[in-house]
């Protein structure tokens, strides 16, 4: 009896629950998934994955992050259930398809190198901020090029402007033809000189330029645009076309304002290494300048012409060897004796010169002072005779010929 009744009542109650339960429309599971009715795979183009029982499917769904492979995490989605994939990313339902452009993906997908997925999003780098300005007290402080602003930090040219708002907002200063600089006309007064050329010791905005032999006579004007080597204008005739920082406008004559911007030093330090300091003379007083222009050095002087029977040359160590047709010139003397090797003139001692065997003919051998004849076969320390029986043992003084000319010299031979 009491098995009839639990029997009654368990039929009772599954009628009374599929009273209150209709059966769930298609593609809603019993678990509350709103699965995404599909015929073939084609038909999942809304979410991707395959179609598996009339419904659409992914290999990667998950109910717990212990479902997905490592490092990966299961994120809840409404038509699969869950789905596997990278944290704090959005995942996709696989397999992934195949393509050979956007439009067979997926919706919202695309096709990169054959293979459906979401577009790869590129997080823009970020510069990382500039390093502060290193701080100052004079413009010796800052690297080349740059100058020591009044709040003491290291800048290049600061004065740029187009509207007097642009320039110190301290006051005092205007905007001119692009430059920050003082309101008042150029002139030497307490606001712009003296200055010193290397301190720079101007207003803010403003320049030291040399206007006499000291280093502390100069005025301070707006610095100009122009670099070495550019035509400049001497200030105050033209602030735009003047020199910039640390350069200088020279003219070749004083009635003439144009000019060529040099680079202002003290030493040769100063100066690229290409250049010297050159000392500059003040032309209306005549005084040496005790700042300089850097400029290329002078060429070498001229070779000292000498006698190279008479072995004349000014300087105790030296040799005055033939080079060319009636060209002789003083070089250190060596130590190589008649008949030894040598490379160059000043291999040899002193009355001997540096040939090579050039050929010969009946009774008379020809020598060269060709480099390449040298370097071929071998130089010969020779001794220096003047033409005729000058030589000694039963030797005759042959000719030598010049350098690249092949014609011998009348004035001077070898012994041989």
């Amino acid at each position: 009896m009491r098995d009839a009744r639990a029997l009654f009542l368990c039929l009772a109650f599954a009628a009374c629950s599929a009273d209150r339960a209709p059966p769930a429309p298609i593609g809603v599971t019993t678990q509350g998934i709103q699965r995404i009715p599909c015929a073939t795979t084609p038909d999942c183009r809304a979410r991707g994955g395959a179609c598996l029982a009339n419904v659409c499917t992914a290999d990667n769904e998950c109910a717990i992050d212990a479902d997905c492979a490592p490092r990966e995490v299961c994120t809840i989605d409404n038509n699969f259930g869950g789905l596997c994939g990278v944290p704090a990313t959005t995942p996709i339902a696989g397999p992934a398809w195949s393509c050979t452009a956007d439009v067979d993906c997926p919706t919202a997908q695309v096709c990169t190198r054959g293979s459906c997925g979401l577009a790869q999003t590129v997080t823009p780098t970020v510069a990382p901020p500039p390093p502060p300005p290193p701080g100052c007290q004079v413009d010796a402080d800052c690297a080349s090029g740059e100058i020591c602003r009044a709040d003491n930090v290291c800048v290049t040219h600061p004065w740029a402007c187009t509207t007097d708002a642009d320039c110190d907002p301290r006051g005092g200063y205007i905007c001119t033809n692009g430059q920050c600089g003082v309101a008042t006309s150029h002139g030497c007064n307490a606001q712009n000189c003296p200055c010193d050329v290397f301190a720079n010791n101007c207003a803010f905005g403003m320049r030291c330029y040399p206007f006499g032999p000291a280093t502390s006579d100069g005025q301070c004007f707006v610095p100009g645009s122009r670099s070495a080597g550019d035509p400049c204008v001497e200030p105050p005739f033209g602030e735009p076309e003047s020199c910039g920082l640390g350069l200088v406008c020279v003219a070749e004559s004083e009635d003439d304002p144009t000019g060529i911007c040099y680079q202002l030093c003290e030493t040769d330090l100063s100066c690229p290494s290409s250049q010297i300091c050159h000392a500059i003379t003040e032309p209306s007083s005549g005084l040496t300048a005790d700042w300089g222009l850097c400029t290329a050095p002078p060429p070498p002087p001229p070779p000292v012409p000498c006698d190279a029977l008479a072995q004349d040359c000014s300087a105790a160590t030296d040799l005055c060897a033939p080079v060319d047709i009636g060209s002789n010139v003083c070089v250190p003397a060596g130590s190589g004796a008649d008949g030894s090797a040598c490379t160059q003139a000043s291999d040899c001692s002193e009355g001997l010169a540096c040939v090579a065997y050039a050929g010969a003919s009946p009774q008379i051998t020809y020598w060269t002072l060709l480099q390449a004849y040298i370097d071929r076969g071998g130089g010969t320390c020779k001794t220096l005779c003047a033409p005729g029986p000058a030589c000694a043992g039963g030797q005759s003084c042959d000719p030598i010929s010049g350098s690249n000319t092949g014609i011998s010299r009348s004035d001077v031979g070898v012994c041989h």
